[in-house]
């Protein structure tokens, strides 16, 4: 409960709203709602300042498909891109690639940050141990050794301490299997005194150093794809919790990417390209590899099929979701063709498996599934994998809408950000 925002509500009914009024009493008491509501009345005078006003888009952060993992959230983060400059980085956020890079020395160094899966916040290790297996990904699938770990963990007012304890053991956890420390990190209360629940949040940062990077730019026509068997992270523990079927939970609680990627890491001048299938599935990460180059993905869906683990697959098509719209956690590398027997015995060796997926041909950025070639689309959000995703994930708003409001908000924040820019050099001279 924000009770900031409920007393904004009742300030701006002029405090004629009784029933509004006894509810934040009876949350925060009256001598608290008293200096609360003090406090907005002198915080108003904000509004004078410019970089105080947020812009507004008129679209809700659910409406607009903000962390679905489809269409939507990549316009998004686009747009968030958009807003960030590039100099000095050899990977940066609008290359929409898993980490950002910068050069260092003879090589580069590689940083990433993942937040906690939000409907795993009343289950702390699990949130932990997955957003640490995430962050450690998308460095490692970039060519990286990773180096060390950060941490973050909001809680609101009400929430038992216990739980951040919880969190960051998740977070040791995955430290411990990878030898990877975790050098420093930030807690904090959500809201301070005005957030009342138990709501946990957070997010696990990660840095690595590469001689040699693997983007996704790397990938080639002619190229085959391999991936690596996967069994889920957050998304899969979050489907089986929330589906009632905890035992499908233990099957995520592995290190197998950083076996598989350690693996082959004698071959990385080889491989031209790696990812975690995590975007929304395969779906959405084959889309994302395809988008702005003059290439194909051909798809081979009863390989797809053995890339899934089948306690993991067989929970899936049970609920009926489409494991090529949920991230498994597999790791796909776009591998010349010549040299995916030594790739993927290399794995083999390491203790994982990997099957050949698709190819990658020329063409005008299209994802094709099977013999019949059928074009894979964008959706506007990721497969639903929980009982209240399927019901709120129902229909398809109109794409060009949503980004013509989102595309005028950020460029009202990018003008902000050129005053400020502007302003604090001028006053430094």
């Amino acid at each position: 409960m924000d009770i900031e925002e409920l007393a904004i509500q009742y300030l701006r009914a002029d405090g004629k709203d009784a029933g509004l009024k006894e509810r934040l009493k009876d949350a925060i008491g009256p001598d608290a709602l008293d200096a609360l509501l003090e406090e907005i009345s002198l915080s108003e005078s904000a509004g004078s300042l410019e970089i105080a006003v947020p812009s507004v888009s008129g679209l809700t952060a659910g409406g607009s498909g903000l962390g679905c993992r489809g269409a939507g959230d990549s316009i998004i983060h686009r747009l968030i891109a958009s807003l960030l400059p590039t100099s000095g980085l050899t990977i940066a956020p609008k290359d929409m690639d898993d980490s950002g890079a910068f050069p260092l020395g003879d090589g580069h160094m590689v940083a990433s940050v993942d937040g906690i899966h939000s409907r795993l916040s009343r289950f702390p290790f699990l949130a932990g141990f997955h957003a640490a297996r995430a962050a450690l990904r998308d460095v490692m699938v970039m060519g990286a050794d990773p180096l060390a770990m950060t941490s973050d963990v909001h809680i609101a007012n009400d929430g038992d301490v216990g739980s951040v304890f919880d969190l960051v053991a998740g977070i040791g956890a995955v430290s411990e299997l990878t030898g990877v420390p975790v050098a420093g990190g930030s807690t904090l209360r959500i809201g301070g005194d005005m957030v009342l629940g138990t709501r946990l949040t957070g997010s696990v940062g990660a840095v690595g150093y590469a001689d040699d990077l693997m983007a996704r730019s790397g990938i080639q026509v002619g190229d085959a794809l391999l991936m690596t068997a996967g069994r889920g992270g957050g998304t899969i523990a979050t489907t089986a919790i929330y589906n009632g079927l905890p035992e499908v939970v233990g099957r995520t609680l592995n290190i197998d990417f950083h076996r598989d990627i350690s693996s082959v890491r004698g071959h990385f001048g080889t491989i031209h390209a790696m990812v975690d299938v995590t975007n929304g599935g395969i779906r959405g990460d084959a889309l994302d590899l395809v988008d702005g180059r003059d290439i194909d993905i051909h798809l081979d869906p009863e390989a797809l099929r053995r890339c899934v683990d089948p306690t993991v697959l067989g929970m899936l098509d049970g609920l009926g979701i489409d494991h090529m719209g949920v991230s498994t956690d597999s790791i796909l590398m776009a591998v010349p063709m010549e040299a995916v027997d030594l790739v993927s015995e290399a794995i083999l060796t390491g203790g994982g498996t990997a099957h050949v997926v698709g190819t990658v041909g020329q063409g005008g950025g299209h994802v094709l599934l099977g013999d019949e070639r059928k074009r894979v689309e964008p959706s506007f959000r990721e497969e639903p994998y929980t009982p209240l995703k399927r019901v709120v994930a129902l229909g398809t708003p109109d794409l060009s809408e949503i980004e013509e409001a989102l595309a005028q908000a950020a460029a009202g924040s990018a003008e902000k950000k050129r005053r400020i820019v502007e302003e604090v050099r001028n006053a430094d001279r």
